[in-house]
């Protein structure tokens, strides 16, 4: 597990990793730029966050191809179906939540399914191929509902 970002539950969540005798399996990344080049090495994206507005880290991940694990808060309902590019899990059921990474992370034909559609999703979404006209046609007035 490589964990990414900085926040004020680092150094708990640092001493609960040595605490269980994770130390070996889990690294710690810190704060980086250049995250993207990394996310084509992993099978899956996690993101734990309970408040999100503009997921963006999200969008990423599924560029890379990667099936991504999150709660339904914020933003994040809008950028990927259950079931489909990833899973939803809940943020306070640790049992559950483990279960339903765990059962993406054993079915390598589900992994792949999300994997491929999540990438389908940021193109047919996400792109700048996309979204550059949709705001230029929004901000010229000519915008055609969705």
């Amino acid at each position: 597990l490589d964990v990414y970002g900085e926040g004020v539950l680092r150094a708990e969540l640092e001493e609960k990793t040595r605490a269980l005798g994770l130390t070996g399996q889990v690294r710690w990344r810190g704060f980086r730029r250049d995250v993207r080049q990394f996310l084509p090495g992993y099978q899956v994206y996690v993101h734990p966050s309970v408040s999100e507005v503009s997921p963006l880290a999200i969008i990423e991940a599924m560029a890379a191809g990667l099936p991504v694990v999150a709660g339904r808060v914020g933003g994040i309902t809008e950028v990927y179906d259950d079931g489909v590019e990833g899973r939803f899990w809940p943020l306070d059921d640790t049992a559950q939540a483990t279960e339903i990474l765990l059962e993406l992370l054993d079915s390598q034909p589900s992994r792949q399914a999300a994997a491929e559609a999540a990438r389908k999703r940021f193109y047919r979404d996400f792109d700048t191929a996309v979204v550059v006209p949709r705001l230029l046609a929004f901000l010229e007035g000519t915008a055609q509902p969705r």
